[in-house]
């Protein structure tokens, strides 16, 4: 049989003023996984985040946001286990600045702290051992839109300043921090 799913949440977002806003969303995963390796023994996961926001808007062109997010995971110590890590803290906090000189160009730059905790898999050794970071991470971009709607091209770099870091992604498959520097062009065309 599959894993066995409880999800609980709640999230609050709240316009204060024309050019304020905050948002909070808190929410918790109890799974029951079923065991693949070993005793073949189901395992209990817990997982919870919080994100929270405060949202400017700086006259007509310049809009900053501040984030927070946390993520706690904990799951049974298993040097096989596939995520590589038992328990795992992450608080990421970015400060986002866009600017919109017109109608067409917009520029994005983001300063994000991340400090992470948790027990990970020392490959090396194969054993969970506890380890901890923190760093910063930049990443920029500018995009401009085509006359009447019709797409847009930009380029993007993220981790500008190519810093290197120990980050264990929670989701291997969607990862949110690059290792190294990443830049890339973006097009979109609409017909």
């Amino acid at each position: 049989t599959g894993s066995i799913v409880r999800r609980t949440g709640v999230a609050a977002d709240q316009k204060l003023s024309a050019n304020f806003s905050v948002g909070i969303e808190a929410s918790r995963r109890k799974l029951t996984v079923p065991g693949l390796v070993g005793d073949f023994q189901d395992s209990n996961w817990d997982e919870s985040s919080v994100q929270a926001y405060t949202s400017f808007l700086l006259g007509k062109d310049v809009s900053i946001t501040l984030e927070h997010y946390f993520e706690k995971f904990s799951r049974p110590d298993d040097p096989f286990s596939i995520d590589r890590f038992s328990k795992l803290r992450t608080h990421r906090t970015p400060l986002r600045i866009r600017y919109f000189p017109n109608s067409r160009l917009h520029a994005k730059l983001s300063l994000s702290f991340v400090r992470q905790t948790g027990r990970f898999l020392d490959i090396d050794s194969n054993e969970l051992v506890d380890g901890h970071d923190s760093f910063f991470v930049t990443d920029f971009g500018v995009t401009y839109s085509f006359a009447n709607r019709q797409g847009s091209v930009g380029i993007e770099a993220r981790n500008l300043f190519d810093e290197q870091f120990k980050y264990q992604e929670s989701d291997p498959t969607t990862p949110l921090l690059p290792r190294r520097r990443l830049v890339f062009v973006r097009a979109s065309l609409l017909f």
